[in-house]
């Protein structure tokens, strides 16, 4: 009679699982210490690269390899910004622009500004061709240009909202207008209205923005010389002589108040020269040619006059410059001069306190300034 198969004794099961086990823990703390070594390896750590590069350059490709992708990605997400929003025809294209632009500073950003040289990219670039040279200058640069990019979109993002709230309003006004009946509100409906034209004009710029309010601005004028009874063509000298109304309203707004900034004062030059240039086609033989130079005369001057205000803005604002650099100097210097020294430069400064002109915005300052330094002078 045959004997039956015998079984596994239950000693030998459990010495199966062990040694499985054991093998199971044995890989998994190698490929661990692999992994942290391999991560220690790739730290940015110029000393130990430095080791690591000339001794076994292939360990230092994982993080070759990461800034060369983030690098590679960046720059095209860049391109690709700086072409939406340099040169964008669509309020989409900016909103296109800022999500490749934040995408290329991701990517930028990632890229460390040290620890390039000599990190094993000769050892990576000679199996992967690299377009770029591996250095902080050039991720400087890059991230300098991504700013510069920034500084576009933030300035377009600025005009896009006060083109907004500047249509919005003409909107409202326009509608009011064409439903009012009260011949005292409607006069105050067209001055609200001249005004934010001349809101529109001070947009109007080579930026999307700017190109958008010109047509903007093209298309209220219209609206407006329509509902207001003027005709579109303006060929008749009594039109073109209204036409210049607005802008000759809106330079004389702006000029109230005791002082402008020079940016202001060349708003309203514009304005006269606009409201100028309304009515300076009127042809000799016209009936009112007469009245249109007449016209023209009293608007040149205010033009000319602005002007003046303009260049005495500008150079009051250079001068007060030029005084606080002086004096900031003098106080560096302080404690290297005599009283004589001292006082015969406070008094040059004082005299060229006293020629800022009234009416600047810089006198106000001035002022402040001089009685400061008098009181030092009678010390």
């Amino acid at each position: 009679m045959s004997s039956s198969p015998s079984k596994p004794s239950s000693s030998t099961t459990p010495n199966v699982f062990q040694t499985a086990w054991r093998r199971l823990k044995f890989f998994t703390v190698t490929l661990g210490t692999l992994g942290a070594g391999l991560t220690i390896a790739n730290l940015p750590l110029p000393g130990m690269r430095d080791a690591i590069a000339q001794k076994a350059p292939v360990l230092l490709l994982p993080s070759v390899a990461a800034w060369d992708y983030h690098y590679r990605e960046g720059m095209v997400d860049f391109q690709q910004a700086e072409q939406l929003i340099q040169q964008a025809k669509h309020p989409n294209d900016l909103d296109q622009g800022d999500r490749k632009l934040k995408s290329a500073q991701s990517h930028l950003n990632a890229l460390p500004l040290q620890g390039f040289e000599q990190y094993g990219d000769t050892y990576y670039c000679s199996f992967r061709n690299c377009g770029w040279n591996f250095s902080s200058r050039e991720i400087q640069q890059r991230r300098e240009e991504a700013g510069r990019i920034e500084a576009v979109l933030t300035q377009e993002r600025n005009l896009q909202l006060q083109l907004k709230q500047i249509t919005d309003t003409i909107a409202t006004t326009e509608s009011e207008f064409k439903t009012t009946k009260d011949n005292a509100k409607k006069q105050t409906l067209l001055a609200k209205w001249e005004q934010n034209l001349s809101q529109l004009d001070m947009l109007k710029s080579n930026s999307l923005m700017g190109r958008i309010a010109r047509t903007e601005h093209l298309r209220v004028s219209t609206n407006y010389q329509k509902i207001t009874g003027l005709t579109q063509a303006q060929t008749q000298s009594g039109n073109l002589l209204q036409a210049a109304v607005p802008f000759a309203q809106a330079a004389q707004k702006l000029t109230a108040g005791k002082s402008h900034s020079v940016a202001e004062w060349e708003a309203i030059v514009r304005q006269w020269d606009n409201a100028i240039e309304q009515i300076q086609s009127i042809p000799v033989d016209n009936a009112d040619y007469v009245k249109s130079r007449k016209v023209i005369s009293d608007y040149q001057q205010q033009a000319d006059r602005a002007k003046i205000r303009l260049t005495e803005e500008r150079n009051a604002a250079e001068s007060l410059q030029a005084i606080e650099a002086q004096i900031n100097t003098l106080v560096q210097n302080h404690s290297s001069l005599n009283r004589d020294q001292a006082k015969a430069q406070l008094m040059t400064i004082e005299a060229k306190l006293k020629k800022i002109p009234q009416g600047t915005t810089a006198y106000e300052q001035a002022q402040d300034w001089l009685q400061s330094l008098q009181k030092r002078l009678a010390t």
